[in-house]
């Protein structure tokens, strides 16, 4: 499927693909989870993300005829999609439609594939452990109703159920919610502090969830959190103490290749953005702490203009 991906030039048509990519990916995690082989639960779920993550770039293909396919496919697409909307007879325009998707597969499958054949590579576990040292990895799997978590530490990899993965939708919109009105503040002090205690407890039922499960495996590493699904809503920051390191990523595999790779050469770049009260406390501190390896460039307050800001990220 892959492969197939590859070969395809139309964004729309590896978007179709994609789907069931993802479907067997689904089909693999389960059958990986109900045999208890953490490894293969997290070389499934790094490919799944890895297709997501890493599409190939955007711009129109170099073969003239296939652009000129594209550019015809869209057009009578939007013309079928607005007739819809118009209440209109679109049959005639998604016959056509079909007939150029047809000619637009017919055309890619003449032309040369994606450099690697579109196949994403595997990963590698011991590589990981290596890159992880003394943190501790969390990659959380969504299988059914059933939320999983990978621990990858000390050298092993465990697999663990968490919970419902409606519990943790539910408690995260609570701790969002709350911590949207304390941010935002209240002339009312009961409003406040209704807010105040109900983010300790969605933060505390949300601790629970996903930690518990593996309270053995993390307690004083710096955790690597890979989430999934309704868990990227999650505010994480919220749910560490003062002085527990931790990092979201979008995946192990990225975050892997991101620790071993050199760092960036140039100054960093730190802008406090308009009607935040505490970005300017914010960035000051993060400048110490970047000072320490480059000298940051600093924008707060007028300083930090759109023009200003646009030609620093230049």
């Amino acid at each position: 499927l892959e492969r197939h991906r590859a070969t395809l030039g139309a964004t729309e048509l590896r978007a179709g693909a994609s789907a069931h990519v993802a479907e067997i990916v689904g089909i693999a995690l389960e059958m990986a989870i109900e045999d208890r082989r953490p490894r293969e639960v997290l070389a499934w779920a790094e490919r799944g993300r890895a297709g997501a993550l890493t599409p190939r770039a955007t711009a129109p293909p170099e073969d003239p005829e296939l652009a000129r396919l594209l550019g015809e496919l869209r057009v009578v697409a939007g013309e079928a999609d607005a007739a819809a909307k118009r209440g209109d007879d679109s049959t005639g325009l998604l016959r056509r439609q079909a007939q150029i998707e047809e000619r637009v597969r017919g055309r890619a499958r003449l032309l040369p594939p994606e450099e690697g054949g579109g196949v994403q590579p595997t990963l590698d576990p011991v590589d990981l452990l290596a890159a992880l040292g003394d943190r501790v990895l969390l990659e959380y799997v969504v299988c059914g109703e059933e939320l999983w978590v990978i621990a990858g530490a000390a050298g092993r990899f465990t697999l663990r159920r968490a919970c419902a993965v409606a519990q943790i939708s539910s408690e995260a919109d609570g701790l969002r919610v709350a911590l949207r009105r304390l941010a935002f503040g209240s002339p009312v002090p009961q409003l406040r502090e209704a807010a105040r205690q109900g983010a300790y407890y969605a933060r505390g039922r949300l601790q629970h969830l996903l930690f518990e499960p593996v309270r053995d495996l993390i307690a004083g590493r710096c955790r690597i959190i890979v989430p999934m699904g309704a868990l990227h809503a999650v505010p994480w920051a919220a749910l560490h103490e003062p002085g527990e390191a931790h990092v979201v990523a979008p995946s192990a595999s990225l975050w892997a290749r991101a620790a071993v790779a050199p760092p960036r050469k140039g100054p960093a770049l730190l802008v406090a953005g308009p009607r935040l009260a505490e970005a300017g406390n914010e960035i000051n501190a993060i400048a110490g702490i970047v000072a320490a390896d480059r000298t940051p460039q600093v924008l707060t307050g007028a300083a930090a203009t759109v023009d200003a800001v646009r030609e620093a990220m230049g």
